[in-house]
């Protein structure tokens, strides 16, 4: 494939530069998308069908605030170090890390720009050279990172070690299929299978987000006006068609008929247009797949005996964010990816059982907590099986740089960002080298008269 050939033919000089040099790319990258942030934004929104501002501070500020996040970090997690030596005290133990090589990154459509951005901050910053695949759903906004990572490169005379690959589903496999070293994907979970199936053919490690079924769990002592507000708002920004998204809640029983109406009300107070304005809150979903997805989640709900309590209308991509109660759990809402504006509640009688449901699920992406009582929040984090937890807040956790963010059970493997993500596209080499040189080593040839002395020596050494 002539992208990754020509990324594999620039990666060297790109791992070759000193990390110093490394660094100034990533700084002319976030500069860049600073200056460029509106046109970026807009870009994304035309696409996309989200508000401008959501866009702006979603996808641009988030990219802007890794790269120099990993501006400030890299140097310290990719420094040589030293490690204890073991028996052998004569000797220097060491620890380097180096940059995988190729990078394919196969992105989504639902935040085309920062995730892009993401894997491909972390594995420009360790060292390596990127080939991007956005969605075709997308391309403009995934090509807009591109570009700006090749200006930044130019500079280091490295321009080639960032490449575009713009096609469908087809694109995508012949790039796992073609000779890269790591494969960073975001996406569904079938897609993911099939992606983890092809690149064990080469070992060919991979990084997977994929899908994801987040519950917030409300408990009565929360503070319920903010918990709907930020539920509602973790539920329908962008439509819902985000991995960490509110997908159901669960709230506990005293406080269920009061939160009801708060979401509800909260609701009501939606602005959405189509195009969306400066003004708008919601705009349109993306495109019509995803609304027949979300739809039919809908009227299987509905089917089962669900009750619809806010909106369920909307005609094309204009669907009305919707809040039901009374939803079977084994109804799609509870056990599948939806992607859209639909937020199902559920009474349980603690926020243990609530919990206990949520786990239930074959996702462990993201979840929220909205309590008063910390200790008890930090205790039901520990219980529930998710990648990341947000306490009495949605979403923000994704802008946390310093936190690796990926999933559990089938929302996929590995780590983006924080100190996992960007060691993720390394691999470790260890040396070991004199510190005292012997004029023999004790456990060379000959063995003859030596072994009750070695022995000896080894077991004292070991059973200190």
């Amino acid at each position: 494939m002539e992208c990754v050939d020509r990324a594999r033919s620039a990666w060297p000089r790109y791992a070759a530069l000193p990390l110093r040099e490394r660094m100034r790319v990533l700084r002319a990258m976030r500069r860049s998308i600073l200056q460029r942030g509106d046109e970026i934004a807009r870009a994304i929104s035309q696409e996309t069908g989200k508000p401008e501002l959501e866009a702006f501070a979603h996808e641009v500020l988030v990219v802007a605030a890794l790269l120099r996040h990993y501006q400030r970090r890299a140097p310290r997690l990719l420094h040589t170090r030293g490690a204890a030596p073991g028996l052998l005290l004569h000797k220097r133990a060491l620890i380097t890390r180096e940059p995988l090589g190729v990078a394919a990154v196969i992105s989504p459509w639902n935040y085309p720009f920062s995730l892009v951005g993401i894997p491909a901050v972390c594995a420009l910053a360790a060292g390596n050279a990127i080939v991007v695949k956005p969605s075709e759903v997308t391309p403009r906004s995934g090509a807009l990172f591109v570009e700006i990572a090749r200006d930044a490169l130019r500079g280091a005379g490295c321009e080639e070690a960032a490449q575009l690959l713009q096609g469908a589903g087809d694109a995508g496999a012949a790039l796992v299929d073609a000779p890269v070293d790591v494969v960073a994907f975001i996406g569904s979970e079938r897609t993911g299978i099939r992606i983890a199936t092809a690149a064990a053919a080469h070992l060919t490690p991979c990084i997977l987000e994929l899908g994801a079924n987040d519950a917030a769990i409300v408990c009565a002592d929360a503070d319920l006006e903010r918990a709907a507000r930020g539920v509602v708002w973790g539920a329908f920004s962008n439509c819902g068609q985000a991995c960490v998204s509110i997908e159901r809640a669960f709230v506990e029983r005293p406080a269920y008929a009061r939160f009801c109406e708060l979401v509800v009300a909260e609701a009501r107070r939606l602005h959405r247009s189509i195009p969306p304005t400066d003004e708008s809150d919601l705009g349109r979903m993306t495109f019509p797949p995803q609304v027949a997805i979300a739809r039919a989640a809908l009227d299987d709900a509905v089917s089962r005996g669900a009750q619809v309590l806010f909106g369920g209308g909307g005609e094309g991509l204009a669907f009305e964010p919707t809040i039901l109660a009374d939803v079977p759990l084994d109804a799609a809402l509870h056990t599948s990816e939806t992607f859209g504006p639909l937020l199902p509640l559920a009474a349980v009688e603690s926020a243990e059982e609530g919990v206990t449901i949520a786990n239930r699920a074959p996702y462990g992406l993201n979840a929220t907590l909205w309590t008063r009582d910390h200790r008890r929040a930090r205790r039901l984090a520990q219980m529930l099986e998710s990648g990341s937890i947000t306490i009495d807040d949605a979403l923000v956790n994704f802008s946390v740089s310093s936190l690796p963010y990926g999933g559990v059970k089938r929302s996929g493997y590995g780590r983006l960002m924080g100190d996992e993500g960007l060691l993720a596209f390394t691999r470790t080499k260890s040396i070991l080298e004199p510190r005292l040189r012997l004029p023999r080593e004790p456990v060379w040839f000959p063995y003859a008269k030596r072994g009750p002395l070695v022995r000896g020596l080894l077991r004292r050494l070991l059973s200190r």
